[in-house]
């Protein structure tokens, strides 16, 4: 899975939700916006286990 960087992600993240929440999005795109919103939370968690994975090491 390719890099996203976290900020962006978290942005993107927003905006989907919000079209999922306005009830305005075409069910044709339903499928496609919950696939991406999994791939953008998959990275924002890999990059928070990153986190904390740096901070367990200073902490040794």
């Amino acid at each position: 899975m390719p890099k996203i960087n976290y900020d962006k992600a978290k942005a993107e993240l927003t905006k989907i939700l919000s079209e999922l929440e306005s009830d305005q999005l075409p069910i044709e795109q339903l499928s496609k916006k919950v696939k991406r919103a999994k791939v953008l939370i998959e990275s924002c968690q890999a990059a928070l286990r990153q986190v904390e994975a740096d901070l367990s090491d200073e902490e040794e």
